[in-house]
């Protein structure tokens, strides 16, 4: 493991099976729980997604809207040139492990993941 770079250790925990799986539940979720068909996203957008949510654990600011500021000691340009600030605010708002039709009940409470980015 310790050979490994860190787009391979990335491919290994987030396969494409996995982005494919997050991928479904939050397009599942989006049209079926919120009646938003627009937000039927891509396999490359939920990867997109997660590098922009990668980028935030080193590369800080207050508040999310803020990598896509024209201020220029806010913006960050990969960033802007990743997507637009409403569609990853759309994807974030729609994140989607598991269809929460098949969830049990009792357990339903304890998958909710807490906040990923504030």
């Amino acid at each position: 493991m310790a050979s490994l770079t860190q787009l391979e250790v990335w491919s290994k925990i987030f396969t494409d099976e996995m982005i494919d799986h997050i991928t479904f539940q939050s397009s599942l979720y989006a049209n079926r729980e919120c009646s938003n068909r627009a937000a039927t996203v891509s396999p490359h957008e939920i990867r997109q997604f997660f590098r922009l949510i990668l980028l935030s654990g080193y590369h800080r600011l207050p508040v999310a809207k803020h990598y896509w500021s024209t201020q220029p000691d806010m913006g960050a340009q990969v960033a802007i040139s990743t997507m637009s600030r409403n569609w990853f605010m759309e994807i974030k708002k729609y994140l989607h492990m598991a269809d929460n039709q098949k969830l049990v009940k009792c357990a339903a409470e304890m998958v909710k993941p807490c906040p990923a980015w504030y």
